[in-house]
C-alpha cells in the first residue's frame, strides 16, 4: 500500500471576503474529490480570506500511480484558479511499503 500525500498554499487576491474564499475553496475541494477520489481538507489559513492551505491524500497499490494521481491534481488545481488565484507552494510525498509484507507470528 503507498499513501500519497500535498499539501498546496493558495494565494485567492480575488477574494473579499471569507465568504468569497469559501466559494472557491469548497467548490476546488469537491471537484478534487470527485475527479481524483483523494481526502481533501483546508488544513490551514481559515481565518484569512486571500489564503488557503489544502491538504489532500490518495491510497493506491502502485507507488507510481499514487505518485501521479497527487501530481495530477496539483496540475488541476493550477488550471482551475486561473483568474481566481494561484499556487504559492506545494509539497508532496509518497509513503511505501505499507502492508507489504504479511505478518509474521
Amino acid at each position: 500500500m503507498n499513501i500519497a500525500v500535498a499539501t498546496v498554499s493558495l494565494h485567492l487576491p480575488a477574494a473579499s471576503s471569507l465568504k468569497d474564499k469559501r466559494g472557491v475553496v469548497q467548490s476546488l475541494m469537491a471537484r478534487l474529490r470527485d475527479r481524483y477520489n483523494v481526502a481533501v481538507a483546508e488544513v490551514a489559513d481559515q481565518d484569512s480570506h486571500r489564503s488557503s492551505q489544502l491538504g489532500f491524500c490518495t491510497v493506491n497499490t502502485s507507488y507510481v500511480q499514487a505518485a501521479e494521481t497527487v501530481q495530477s491534481a496539483v496540475r488541476f488545481m493550477q488550471d482551475e484558479l486561473i483568474g481566481k488565484g494561484e499556487i504559492v507552494a506545494v509539497w508532496q510525498e509518497v509513503l511505501g511499503g505499507f502492508g507489504d509484507e504479511p505478518e509474521q507470528q
